[in-house]
């Protein structure tokens, strides 16, 4: 067999082996050396191909792809410095164990190390970010199942891996046509749902009963479980998750991108908890006994600080992942948030609850800021109204990705409940602002209903490349980006004191007409100047656009701080005068 043969045929049961392994979207960027692979995805009917030109926006796409899915994702690429742009998203998606497969062509053994153009040495590529394997070259193909073991193995890790894959030139000769290989069927099993040992589980079902605890679910305790896609706890998490709240009796509280502010939870869901556990004399008067916290990190600031002031923290996770910066957690719980849930339910005694007061002490500082922040968003331009009004206006079933830095800030801070709300989803591994949009518009073309993007200008202009490949890819998404004149989220920091190095090198304002911007990428651009003008731009979402909100940052900043007092007020005045004693329960 010829070599542009072997190549093909290599290729092509490789693609065989990532299709029963369950991927169903391929990204590729162009480039000569994976040409093989490129022929072999184009050729299997399973397989969703998209072509995006810069791979930094396909590995970010990608993401998107596999996070609103819930199936790996294949980034095809070809060799030298392509995959290192991959590198942003696959360090996302190894903080958010995503499962993103970078197959990097690569030259063969031969052209390295003598100078070769467009070679480098790119086993382990990302190092001990990624999952690694390599293949090739064609002419020392490895046995089928080797071939097959490697490629089940990277696509079985829960986030990002690399198939490094050699080819030798030719890479194809005209007459050679790519096929789709069937392969011998292996059966495969989804993970079941996992709780805790029967005598773990009584102890700690006797832990929790009758004491001031709370529950809070931080960034993707119940991530999107799009239809049609099996996952190893497919079943909603709200239900069992809303009845053991009432059950014992604890607030519960719900990061804006946890999955569960809105929907099923949002009549017992607390969201404004930002805003007054910032004044330590509210967080001792509301400090717990013990915290159940299920998912990342809360985006709260003030949240985190709280949780260290707990008697008792309780970290669950169903990888056994240690999502805690502040203290040790005096118990490391290896669950399903839902299948730990429902064991509780069933093993805790039938007076389980708090006393009924620390319940209302919650709900009252809960009500008061609600009601403040309410009040400081109902008009006015500036971020924390925006973010109400995008998380009040748009339809249910809406996708809305919201960006890092200050937008996922005020969704957390000023976004109440809403039981048809949208479906908040963020970057919320590394947080950064790279790759934003070209992550929302993966999600966009996986996921089933409507798709939102909310933005600072800043993120906007970093990913404004992602424009062009979402345009080409028939993306449709609302874009809303908050112009507030470079980094805005600089002014709440120290650094904003300082007297020459801020507006330059921190806040970095900037020129940009995005308008101009938009029309070069052929993506529409509305101009919106107040909220109302928002919440009709929002009301019939259509096609690809940019809606764009220039706001005054001077005023931003002094109605944010009036919002921020106000509601600090508010809480005060409604929650009682005395710190709770503490309550009796088993250690």
């Amino acid at each position: 067999m010829k070599t542009a043969a072997r190549n093909l045929a290599f290729a092509e049961r490789l693609v065989a082996a990532l299709v029963r392994g369950g991927v169903r979207e391929a990204v590729l960027s162009p480039g000569s050396r994976n040409t093989p692979l490129v022929l072999a995805v184009l050729a299997r009917p399973e397989l969703r191909a998209h072509s995006v030109l810069d791979e930094r926006v396909a590995g970010f796409f990608g993401l998107g792809l596999a996070r609103a899915s819930g199936r790996p994702v294949a980034l095809l690429c070809t060799s030298g410095s392509a995959g290192a742009h991959y590198y942003p998203a696959v360090l996302e998606a190894e903080a958010t164990s995503t499962r993103l497969l970078a197959v990097t062509a690569d030259r063969p053994p031969e052209l390295h190390g003598c100078g070769a153009p467009q070679t480098l040495d790119q086993r382990r590529l990302y190092g001990p970010h990624a999952a690694f394997a390599h293949l090739g070259p064609a002419d020392d193909l490895p046995a089928q199942v080797a071939l097959e073991r490697s490629v089940a193995s990277l696509l079985a890790h829960p986030g990002p891996a690399q198939l490094n894959v050699a080819f030798r030139e030719p890479l194809w000769e005209p007459g050679l046509r790519a096929q789709a290989r069937s392969l011998p069927g292996i059966a495969r099993r989804e993970p079941q749902p996992a709780a805790p040992a029967p005598a773990e589980l009584g102890e700690l079902a006797r832990g929790l009963a009758g004491r001031r605890g709370a529950i809070l679910c931080g960034p993707d305790t119940d991530p999107p479980r799009p239809p049609g896609i099996a996952t190893g706890d497919p079943a909603p998490l709200a239900p069992p998750l809303l009845r053991l709240a009432q059950t014992l009796g604890w607030p519960l509280l719900c990061d804006a991108a946890s999955g569960l502010r809105h929907g099923a939870a949002a009549e017992e869901a607390l969201s404004a908890y930002d805003l007054y556990l910032r004044r330590p004399e509210l967080a001792r008067r509301l400090r717990p006994d013990v915290v159940l916290r299920f998912g990342r990190v809360p985006t709260s600031k003030a949240a985190q600080r709280w949780l260290d002031t707990a008697g008792e923290l309780l970290l669950v996770d169903p990888q056994g992942a240690w999502h805690h910066p502040g203290r040790a957690p005096a118990s490391h719980v290896v669950a399903t948030p839902r299948a730990l849930c429902e064991s509780l339910l069933a093993a805790l005694p039938a007076a389980a609850a708090a006393p009924a007061q620390w319940r209302a002490a919650w709900r009252a500082a809960e009500r008061g800021a609600r009601a403040a922040a309410r009040a400081a968003t109902e008009d006015g331009l500036w971020e924390g109204a925006v973010a109400r009004t995008v998380a009040e206006a748009l339809p249910a079933g809406t996708l809305l990705h919201a960006a890092s830095s200050l937008t996922i800030r005020d969704l957390d801070a000023y976004a109440p409940p809403r039981p048809d709300g949208p479906r908040i989803v963020a970057s919320r591994g590394l947080n950064g602002i790279d790759g934003t949009l070209a992550t929302a518009f993966g999600e966009a073309l996986a996921w089933p209903g409507p798709t939102c993007v909310l933005l600072g200008d800043l993120a906007f202009l970093h990913d404004a490349g992602a424009l062009l490949a979402a345009r080409a890819l028939g993306v449709e998404a609302t874009v809303v980006v908050v112009d507030n004149g470079g980094g805005g989220i600089f002014d709440l920091l120290p650094i904003a004191a300082h007297p020459t190095a801020f507006a330059r090198w921190f806040r970095t304002p900037q020129r940009a007409d995005l308008a101009s911007l938009c029309a070069a990428a052929g993506v529409p651009c509305l101009r919106a100047d107040d909220l109302g003008s928002l919440r009709k731009a929002l009301r019939t979402p259509e096609g690809l656009r940019v809606v764009w909100l220039p706001v005054d940052p001077t005023d931003s900043l002094a109605r944010r701080r009036a919002a921020e007092g106000a509601a600090l007020r508010a809480a005060l005045s409604r929650a009682p005068q005395e710190e709770p004693c503490p309550s009796t329960g088993s250690p």
